[in-house]
């Protein structure tokens, strides 16, 4: 949890029984009562986390028909997640099988990085980043917005989307690999809202600001272990930041997050009333984890 106009932060925890060791968080969401989050197994698989009002963790459990989940959205009592492993778009409902809306190709594998949904006037749309070149992901700039129930195709030829997200009939999303927050409205069509710098994950828009999440290079593939060459090096950040964007005035607030982590890839409001993060919480939070990389040697 992150205060951004102090900069100050806390870890919220994972206080749930039985539960695995995580990867890395990719999708959250606000829902009544509190938050969820979509969270990354070491070693492969996906959990899904519910989270109180305080932000205490009060209910974790499997997600075992979801591969490399990487968002998720609540839809007709239910939830949309985007099973990345399995390029498609899941839809999942107390005590009934996992349906699948929408599949961007039959391998069953993550060949076109279906990453994030959202849904607009009771559509479900999602994002992919196309085919896979054969330079990797890096290069991808084949990735497009889909209608999840119709296949229409609603934006195309965008380089590594990533954080739809629905504003009324609206729908923003970050291009990630050329640093820009896109638009669409319905009559008005597409527009660049912002042209920033970093790679850009997580996004959430208020009446009067607009949050955007920027991730520090990634040095080393996280799957295959080997070095990543630098593209579009102009728009590289060495750190993590968070540009909040004052819609009225366009003006661009900058502050550096790294001292929370290196990479960001969603940003979600929280509950209202929740205790903001003070100084003595940033501090214990670095020194659990300074304490944390260190037991890792």
């Amino acid at each position: 949890m992150l205060d951004p106009d102090s900069g100050y932060f806390r870890w919220v925890g994972h206080g749930v029984p039985s539960r695995p060791a995580f990867n890395g968080t990719d999708g959250l969401i606000r829902v009544p009562g509190g938050m969820l989050a979509m969270e990354q197994v070491y070693g492969g698989g996906t959990w899904l986390t519910r989270y109180d009002e305080t932000l205490a963790p009060s209910q974790a459990e499997d997600l075992p028909e979801i591969a490399d989940g990487h968002d998720l959205r609540s839809w007709r009592g239910g939830l949309v997640v985007a099973d990345t492993g399995h390029d498609r778009i899941a839809w999942l409902r107390p005590g009934k099988p996992t349906k699948t809306l929408w599949r961007a190709s039959d391998t069953g594998a993550d060949t076109q990085h279906v990453n994030s949904v959202a849904v607009v006037g009771g559509r479900v749309l999602a994002t992919a980043f196309g085919v896979k070149p054969g330079a990797g992901w890096r290069s991808a700039c084949g990735g497009f917005i889909v209608d999840c129930v119709s296949g229409e195709i609603l934006v195309s030829g965008i380089a590594q989307p990533h954080s739809l997200i629905a504003e009324g009939l609206a729908f923003w999303w970050c291009e990630s690999a050329t640093s820009t927050v896109w638009r669409h409205t319905p009559g008005e069509g597409t527009a660049p809202v912002a042209r920033l710098r970093g790679y850009l994950r997580g996004l959430m828009v208020t009446p009067r600001h607009v949050f955007v999440g920027a991730s520090a290079h990634r040095r080393r593939s996280r799957h295959l272990g080997v070095t990543v060459p630098i593209e579009r090096e102009a728009l590289h950040v060495d750190e993590s930041l968070l540009y909040v964007i004052d819609r009225k005035t366009s003006a661009v607030k900058i502050s550096s997050i790294l001292h929370a982590g290196s990479e960001v890839f969603a940003i979600a409001p929280a509950p209202r009333g929740v205790r903001r993060p003070d100084w003595a919480d940033t501090l214990s939070a670095m020194t659990a984890r300074f304490q944390t990389a260190a037991s890792a040697f």
